[in-house]
């Protein structure tokens, strides 16, 4: 049922109590304020019933009451009106929200139903998914097991780590006592080498010495070719041995470092 077949049906109902009432009735207030028709009968405070009295005087005062009367009975019938469209407007709300409760109740189900359809395919699906996580338990169990393999493997070789670098420790010490006694040794031998030089340098300046001296004394002797032939050969003699014992002396200290 729709929100516009409910407001018919409401108005239709609101019109269905309205009272009818004739062109000349005339509703008139007793001394207490109530309203009542010409054909009503009230006690009067006596508790005696005077009908033609009381007709005679509810005449008298009709005119003057019709007005407040009408008025009154106007304002109470705005204030119902409006108290039932408040109502109504009310009504319709939670019509409205009860429709909408309803159709997220009836998603809800739709959704539930499907839900309950696929469970068959869920159930077919279970053996499958049971034999798939078979094959998957049995992989990672042998995953596990070559893991734990090669943990004990690096477990082994971390052990052995120590020993190895206890080992390259005294291969370093003993490769820097050798670069230390090497280096020892250069010292020596750029030493030896320097008094080589000093030698041939004392050596060039003997020689030195000597050429001059043999050619003063060619310029002497010049006619004594024997003697400088001699005294050359002497010289000769004297600058291979003195070649050679150097050379011998370089070799011992070399052959000493």
């Amino acid at each position: 049922m729709s929100v516009k077949d409910i407001w018919s049906k409401t108005s239709g109902w609101v019109r269905s109590r309205r009272i009818g009432r004739g062109g000349g009735f005339r509703p008139m207030m007793d001394e207490n304020g109530r309203t009542r028709a010409d054909n009503e009968v009230y006690k009067d405070h006596t508790g005696q019933e005077s009908a033609d009295e009381q007709a005679k005087k509810e005449d008298e005062k009709g005119v003057e009451n019709h007005v407040v009367v009408k008025q009154a009975q106007q304002m109470d019938k705005q204030e119902t009106l409006e108290r039932l469209q408040q109502g109504f407007n009310t009504l319709i709300e939670q019509l409205r929200d009860i429709n909408n409760n309803l159709a997220r109740q009836a998603d809800r189900n739709e959704a539930l139903m499907q839900k309950f359809d696929e469970v068959p395919e869920l159930l077919k699906r279970i053996p499958e998914i049971l034999d798939s996580n078979k094959e998957l338990t049995e992989k990672f169990y042998e995953q596990a097991r070559s893991n734990a393999a090669r943990e004990a493997v690096l477990i082994e070789a971390v052990e052995k780590i120590p020993v190895a670098t206890a080992r390259q420790t005294d291969k370093l010490v003993e490769i820097n006592h050798q670069l230390t006694a090497a280096a020892e040794s250069e010292a020596l031998m750029a030493e030896g080498f320097n008094k080589f030089n000093e030698m041939l340098s004392k050596l060039n300046e003997n020689t030195g010495s000597q050429a001059d001296s043999i050619h003063q004394m060619n310029k002497t002797f010049s006619t004594s070719d024997r003697y400088t032939k001699y005294i050359m050969a002497r010289q000769h003699k004297r600058f291979v041995w003195l070649f050679f014992i150097s050379l011998g002396f370089c070799l011992t200290v070399i052959l000493i470092m």
